[in-house]
């Protein structure tokens, strides 16, 4: 997953990366990425240990963003696609450009949806 982050990244240069599922995405990039990846802390919720790690979101004001956005249950959605509508009250533009799948052998084992955000308004 972090190999296909990578990727997308190099189409959308100078945005930040961050996911919304507790911690578990953004501590597995953080871990393989050599570059800070938030949590949902940059939505106004809490975010474990991204809450005390020192990072100042108010920093990315302005900037845009790749959302990444984990699937639980990999044949329904709707949910996940819902659940970036909420975006919106943090970005002037969200919108869905990649799934990341990843299957074990021929089984589908995780799915991720990536959103481009564009003009990230911190929670005040």
């Amino acid at each position: 997953m972090a190999h296909e982050v990578r990727k997308i990244q190099h189409e959308f240069p100078g945005h930040f990366i961050f996911s919304a599922d507790d911690y578990k995405t953004s501590a597995i990039l953080n871990f393989y990425l050599d570059q800070m990846v938030y949590g949902q802390n940059i939505i106004g919720k809490p975010a474990l240990q991204f809450d005390y790690i020192g990072t100042n979101i108010q920093s990315l004001s302005g900037r845009n963003a790749l959302f990444i956005n984990s699937i639980p249950d990999l044949y329904t959605d709707q949910d996940e696609r819902r659940f970036a509508d909420t975006l919106r009250q943090y970005f002037r533009e969200v919108k869905q450009v990649y799934t990341i799948d990843v299957s074990k052998g021929r089984k589908l084992v995780r799915r991720w949806l990536v959103y481009q955000c564009e003009g990230y308004r911190p929670p005040e």
